[in-house]
């Protein structure tokens, strides 16, 4: 973990209390005891745990059950920190609502203060009150493995992702209907992915569930736009997201999508396109 920040640099707080405003990058710190947490880091802060070392064995064997790469800290005598990295999950929202799901799972209360808010306490920082310091306990990610970029991601499938994926959007409990065939759906139909299939897939999947189709109505599309792709999507994992798909994705999310994946341009209407010289 120590490599990683110091190759992303995040933010701490430059105090020993958590009541300043005074964030810098490390090397400027004073002293420190917070930092922000980076694009895709989710932090499961368990608290007020009976037996920490009992607890300990429980929860790092339901972390690797899920085939999960992360970190264990000792956060206090009664608390763990788990650190772990999900692709693509990046906004409070994906954060709060996974951990929520793997609250369930695991059968431990997790506090979802931390991704809500943006910061937890830095490694090797003391606690303001208890004096306690944060101690790495248990890591399973090879020492030499952060210089490729994405060794440490984790990935979510079928119910979690959709869970995942659609909490935070507005009027999501009442959504309004796409009407017609929105410009999203046309460019993800029309355009072959290198990254992000499982995503787009995700999209489409919702769009055509949101217009009532049947299931298996819904599969044949799904298998001739992978076939489209070139995509060795399994198809377990196209039965999976169409039986946990609500229909609730809508055009801000899959346009946000589209321009990570670099179609941006896609997006724009044909005279704007035209006139830009593309």
């Amino acid at each position: 973990m120590n490599r990683i920040l110091e190759r992303y640099e995040p933010l701490y707080l430059n105090s020993l209390g958590y009541f300043s405003k005074d964030w810098r990058i490390k090397s400027e710190c004073k002293v420190f005891s917070n930092r922000k947490l980076l694009k895709d880091e989710i932090v499961a802060d368990f608290d007020k745990l009976k037996d920490v070392w009992l607890d300990l064995k429980q929860i790092i064997k339901f972390f690797e059950s899920k085939s999960f790469k992360f970190w264990v800290y000792q956060s206090g005598t009664h608390g763990l920190h788990v650190h772990f990295f999900v692709n693509k999950v990046h906004t409070k929202h994906q954060k709060a609502a996974l951990l929520e799901i793997l609250s369930k799972q695991s059968g431990y209360d997790i506090d979802k203060g931390p991704v809500k808010r943006g910061w937890i306490r830095a490694e090797g920082s003391l606690h303001p009150t208890k004096g306690f310091k944060k101690t790495l306990l248990y890591a399973n990610i090879h020492a030499g493995a952060y210089i490729c970029r994405d060794f440490y991601m984790n990935y979510i499938f079928g119910q979690e992702s959709n869970k995942v994926f659609n909490s935070g959007f507005s009027g999501a409990h009442n959504p309004k209907p796409d009407i017609g065939s929105p410009l999203s759906i046309e460019v993800m139909l029309d355009n072959k992915f290198n990254d992000g299939v499982k995503r787009v897939l995700f999209c489409l999947v919702s769009f055509w569930k949101s217009k009532k189709i049947d299931d298996d109505k819904i599969f044949n599309k799904a298998k001739s736009w992978l076939d489209f792709q070139k995509s060795n999507v399994l198809e377990s994992h196209i039965w999976a997201t169409i039986k946990s798909s609500s229909g609730l994705v809508r055009e801000g999310y899959r346009v946000k999508l589209l321009n990570e994946l670099g179609l941006e341009d896609k997006l724009k209407p044909k005279n704007q396109v035209e006139s830009s010289g593309f």
